[in-house]
């Protein structure tokens, strides 16, 4: 849907919204990383499909911790 416009000011808007929501969720995961038990590693999956849906929008060095995240 954020594709369907060609305001740049929305699409600026959009990335800078999703950047942010991004550095939330990466830190997020990384409180959860070294957790043990169903209800972590549960919470690890949320967060991980979450950053997966918002890659496009991401910086690069949110895309490299989205890579290492996955490996």
């Amino acid at each position: 849907m954020a594709h369907a416009t060609k305001d740049n000011n929305i699409h600026a808007k959009i990335n800078q919204v999703a950047q942010s929501q991004a550095d939330v969720l990466i830190a997020h995961y990384q409180h959860l990383q070294h957790a043990k038990g169903i209800i972590a590693y549960q919470g690890r999956q949320h967060y991980i499909a979450q950053l997966c849906a918002l890659e496009t929008y991401l910086t690069v060095a949110q895309r490299q911790t989205l890579k290492k995240i996955l490996n």
